[in-house]
């Protein structure tokens, strides 16, 4: 008789787990995990003109189903190339995004597709951004040098940023999945230099 109810109570939970697990899910509190994640993605045949930040960020605005992601870390420093900032509020990000506080110390994390989708800008040491972008799992941090990472930028358990100091930024093509580009302008050295990903 113990034996029945025991079964009879193990049948019972399993059920109720499922109509949990898919109730939840249809309320959106869980996503499905696409086939290629934790693939790297394929490279794209896409490629900008890179010689400066400006023209670089023109060339991306006219990508038609592209996601830009940009981390900003300035460590009490002044920047060089002060038409980024403009560049940047032509995307629709605040000007703040390159302006740090009294002591040049600036975070941002800004992502892009046609409108801003998400920004943050902060002086705290640490910002971190962790969400679901067009079933992509997507985990952005901005530190401080002593912490070693400028700015990483996972999609999907792969980091794709440069991740050193001034504006990093990843592009991805939605439409093809695929990865475009990973480059970062140091708008804060004299020398206005650019590492890029090829």
């Amino acid at each position: 008789m113990m034996k029945f109810i025991r079964s009879k109570l193990l049948d019972f939970s399993f059920a109720f787990l499922f109509v949990l697990v898919a109730v939840l899910s249809a309320l959106g509190f869980f996503y499905s995990i696409d086939g290629d994640y934790g693939k790297r993605m394929p490279k794209s045949e896409i490629s900008f003109e890179y010689s400066n930040f400006s023209s670089y960020m023109k060339e991306l605005k006219m990508q038609e189903d592209a996601i830009v992601f940009i981390v900003i870390n300035q460590n009490n420093k002044e920047c060089y190339d002060m038409t980024a900032v403009e560049s940047l509020k032509s995307f629709g990000f605040s000007e703040s995004a390159l302006i740090g506080n009294e002591n040049g110390s600036c975070r941002f994390i800004g992502i892009w597709n046609g409108n801003v989708l998400h920004q943050i800008h902060s002086f705290e040491k640490n910002i971190k951004f962790s969400d679901y972008i067009n079933n992509r799992y997507c985990y952005i941090s901005c530190s401080s040098p002593e912490d070693s990472k400028y700015g990483v930028i996972y999609i999907d358990d792969f980091q794709y940023s440069i991740s050193h100091q001034g504006i990093n930024v990843v592009v991805i093509d939605n439409e093809r999945n695929e990865f475009i580009d990973s480059i970062c302008y140091d708008v804060f050295s004299k020398d206005l230099s650019v590492y890029r990903i090829v």
